[in-house]
């Protein structure tokens, strides 16, 4: 949360200076009584926006041991919404780490509690969050399960936003089983909405799992030309992670691809600027 609004130079000093805040949180509690101040749910904010930033940071022990924290106060304060909330994150975290009997297990514990309390919305979060563990694991009948669980109800409550999240990873599952044209229509289908919501984040996700489709179907200096725009638009929104992780997909493509077309991928990359491609790279 944090991470994603600053510039990275101030990324560390407002780490610090929210730990800072939350240790002195601690220590003044008699002066925000004194005062009419609710002590726990100021703690509780920031240690909530520390652990997302370490989670976005991928940090995961730093959040991991912070959702635990808040996921033990918010059980000492009877707070079962914050406590399946935070299970959910333990569970994304374990699922990042492929942890994955791990991150099944945080999940469904925060699908018992969601479920008993009668949070819907929540509740497909985290059907999904089980669907991606079993795309990981290729059990791709129980992540389709889980993801048309999750799409049924968020669907129903007009949360577009989470469902084209879910519409993307019905993609991958028939891009998995080479069912090109179906994928094609979900991601399609997720980047329409997303584009007109404005979240540039995850229209470039859509868009380099739509180049990495036209890899696979063979149009391979297409999908170049998709993934170096997928580039671009990571590395201008200061995410290096995204934009490491989708080279690495023009690499492996580049290493694919017939060797009539190397020269011209070659050519695609040094045009849009990009840091020159690995020594070893064919």
């Amino acid at each position: 949360v944090v991470g994603s609004v600053l510039r990275p130079g101030l990324r560390p000093f407002v780490a610090r200076s929210l730990e800072r805040v939350v240790a002195e949180a601690g220590a003044s509690e008699p002066l925000l009584r004194r005062n009419c101040l609710d002590l726990i749910n100021p703690r509780l904010t920031f240690t909530q926006a520390l652990a997302f930033y370490a989670q976005n940071t991928r940090n995961f022990d730093r959040a991991a041991s912070l959702f635990q924290q808040l996921a033990d106060a918010h059980e000492a304060q009877g707070a079962p919404e914050g406590v399946a909330a935070a299970y959910h994150q333990l569970g994304v975290i374990a699922q990042e780490r492929r942890a994955f009997d791990e991150a099944e297990g945080w999940s469904r514990k925060s699908i018992e509690i969601k479920e008993q309390l009668g949070d819907e919305h929540g509740a497909a979060t985290t059907y999904h969050g089980l669907g991606v563990v079993a795309q990981d694991r290729r059990a791709f009948d129980e992540a389709e399960r889980w993801f048309r669980k999750s799409i049924e109800i968020k669907e129903r409550l007009g949360d577009e936003h989470g469902a084209a999240t879910t519409y993307h990873h019905l993609g991958r599952i028939a891009q998995e089983r080479r069912a090109f044209d179906e994928a094609k229509r979900w991601y399609q289908k997720a980047a329409k909405i997303n584009e007109r919501l404005g979240d540039k984040h995850r229209v470039a996700t859509n868009y380099v799992q739509l180049a990495l489709l036209s890899a696979a179907q063979g149009n391979v200096v297409e999908a170049a030309r998709g993934l170096i725009r997928c580039i671009l638009v990571f590395i201008s929104m200061d995410n290096m992670h995204y934009a490491q992780a989708t080279a690495s997909h023009y690499r492996r493509m580049l290493g694919q691809s017939p060797p009539e077309e190397h020269a011209q991928l070659h050519r695609l990359w040094q045009e849009a600027g990009l840091p020159p491609l690995p020594k070893d790279a064919p």
